[in-house]
């Protein structure tokens, strides 16, 4: 009965680059599926995610530890 989003930035910098919204799979495992498209994946470098849960009464929770992803050209 919540929400998912993973916010999400180039390191070092505070504009958004994307703002991801999750499917739940497994709600009492804890497991959530982000789909990234091209457009937030568009540049190489190293990019942060941000988590936060809303939940049914709109209370919201942000998890502590940022994702980080290194994001590489492709071959090519």
């Amino acid at each position: 009965g919540g929400s998912v989003r993973m916010r999400v930035r180039t390191v070092g910098q505070t504009s958004l680059i994307d703002t991801l919204i999750g499917t739940i799979t497994n709600a009492s495992g804890g497991v959530v599926v982000f789909v990234f498209d091209s457009d937030t994946l568009a540049a190489s470098g190293v990019i942060e995610g941000e988590i936060e849960f809303t939940d049914s009464s709109s209370r919201t929770q942000t998890v502590m530890d940022l994702i980080k992803f290194k994001v590489r050209s492709q071959f090519g």
